[in-house]
């Protein structure tokens, strides 16, 4: 990684280069393009379309079978579907704490203090109800 770009510029490569899927990190939206910005793009395909049910659920299997005791929760929409650029890491807050567990245990660090990270990172949406979390995964 060159060392002459930009903090912004240096954050996108580091997570077009390893895809957020290490799991010391808090894991963003899965991408319809792989994180490749040249290619930004959704996949075009919709509720209907039997590829992306397929693709969702098995999503949605591997999320439950990487936190154990999370079976039974609601798994949050956006850590299984893609945004329309494909690009968009941010998650919800409750993208954010469904993940405490497995980041506490890897990390050794405890789920209180993680969840007061997310807490302490969490912003107001200015057209949604909901809260967002800026994935800060680059900078841990």
């Amino acid at each position: 990684m060159q060392k002459s770009l930009r903090k912004t510029d240096r954050s996108f490569m580091r997570i077009s280069d390893r895809n957020l899927n290490q799991k010391k990190y808090f894991h963003g939206r899965p991408s319809s393009v792989n994180y490749n910005a040249a290619g930004s793009g959704g996949s075009n395909k919709g509720p209907s379309n039997k590829e992306y049910l397929e693709t969702v659920q098995k999503r949605i299997d591997t999320l439950k079978m990487e936190h154990p005791g999370m079976e039974n929760t609601k798994v949050p929409v956006e850590l299984v579907t893609a945004s329309g650029s494909g690009l968009d890491p941010d998650i919800s807050e409750e993208g954010a704490l469904y993940q405490v567990k497995r980041i506490a245990e890897v990390r050794n660090i405890s789920e209180e203090k993680v969840r007061d990270l997310v807490k302490n990172q969490t912003r107001k949406t200015v057209f949604r109800t909901s809260r967002s979390v800026k994935n800060k995964c680059t900078e841990a």
